[in-house]
C-alpha cells in the first residue's frame, strides 16, 4: 500500500511537468503576512523613468500590485492567484484604473496544468484567446515585476542553492502571438551583502529566458522578499532596462488598500 502510495504521489507530480524544480520549495505559510504592503520603485538602471509598484498581499494565495505614477489619471492593477503546489503565479487579470473610478480589463492568463500550457486573453486589443505551452515550472512573469518570484523566495529550502525557473511574458505585439514562454533562466547564490542598509542574499540570474541580459537580485535575509533587482533586459518596451528598488514595507487592511488606490489620482 505504502508503495502504491507513493508511486500515485511521483505520477501526479509527473503529469504536472517534467521538468521542475519543485523539490527545492516547499510551502511555508507563517512566512507569509496577509495585508503586508511592498512599495517599490521601478527605473531603468541609470534611475531614469521612474514609476511606482506596490504589492499588497490580499490572502495567503492571492497578491495585487498597482503600477502608478502620483496624480496621474490612470494605473494598472495586476490581480494574482498563487498556487503553493507549483510556487507560481497560475491566474492573473490586468486592469487599468482611471481617475473616474473606472476599472477597464486589459487581459487575463490560467494556467492550464492538464495542458501544461497557458490560456492568455488580451482583452484590450479584441484578440481572440491563445494557449502558450509552459515547459518549465514553477514559471514566472518577467513584466509581472517578478513580484510571484518575489513571494516564492521565502518558501526556498536552501536558499544558498541555485535554481531554475521559466520565464513567459506578452510579447507587446499587434498581432498573435500575444504571448510567449521565452525559457530559462538560473538563480545562482553568490554570497551575502548590504543593500540598502539591510543584510541581503546576493543572487545572479541570467539565461535565455533573459535573453543573456540578466543581472542580479538582492533578498533580505531575514524577512526574505526582494530589496533591489538591476537587469539589463528591459520587462517592458517603455523602459531600456530594469531596476526595481524596495522604498518601504507596511501592513494595510482591505479597506486601507482601497483608499491607497484612490489617493494615487
Amino acid at each position: 500500500m505504502r508503495r502504491l502510495m507513493v508511486l500515485s504521489v511521483w505520477l501526479f507530480i509527473a503529469n504536472l511537468n517534467p521538468r521542475q524544480a519543485f523539490a527545492q520549495f516547499r510551502y511555508q505559510p507563517e512566512k507569509l503576512t496577509v495585508g503586508a504592503v511592498y512599495h517599490y520603485v521601478k527605473t531603468n538602471l541609470d534611475g531614469t523613468a521612474p514609476e511606482n509598484v506596490s504589492l499588497y498581499v490580499v490572502s495567503p494565495d492571492s497578491v495585487v500590485a498597482l503600477k502608478f505614477h502620483p496624480g496621474a489619471e490612470r494605473a494598472g492593477l495586476v490581480c494574482a492567484r498563487l498556487d503553493w503546489k507549483i510556487f507560481c503565479a497560475t491566474s492573473l487579470s490586468s486592469w487599468q484604473l482611471f481617475y473616474t473610478g473606472e476599472r477597464r480589463l486589459f487581459a487575463t492568463l490560467k494556467y492550464l496544468p492538464q495542458e501544461q500550457s497557458a490560456l492568455v486573453e488580451i482583452v484590450a486589443a479584441g484578440l481572440a484567446p491563445e494557449k502558450t505551452p509552459i515547459k518549465r515550472l514553477p514559471f514566472h512573469l518577467y513584466n509581472f515585476d517578478f513580484i510571484s518570484l518575489n513571494l516564492a523566495f521565502r518558501h526556498l529550502i536552501a536558499p544558498e542553492k541555485s535554481f531554475v525557473l521559466g520565464i513567459a511574458d506578452p510579447t507587446f505585439s499587434e498581432t498573435p502571438p500575444s504571448f510567449a514562454y521565452k525559457g530559462e533562466a538560473e538563480i545562482k547564490f553568490l554570497g551575502e551583502e548590504q543593500r540598502g542598509g539591510v543584510a541581503c542574499r546576493k543572487y545572479a540570474i541570467d539565461g535565455a529566458g533573459l535573453q543573456n541580459r540578466g543581472g542580479l537580485i538582492w533578498v533580505d535575509k531575514k524577512a526574505e522578499h526582494i530589496v533591489a533587482l538591476e537587469i539589463a533586459l528591459p520587462n517592458n518596451p517603455d523602459w531600456r532596462s530594469y531596476k526595481l528598488r524596495l522604498l518601504s514595507v507596511g501592513k494595510m487592511n482591505q479597506s486601507a488598500w482601497e483608499a491607497f488606490i484612490e489617493d494615487q489620482f
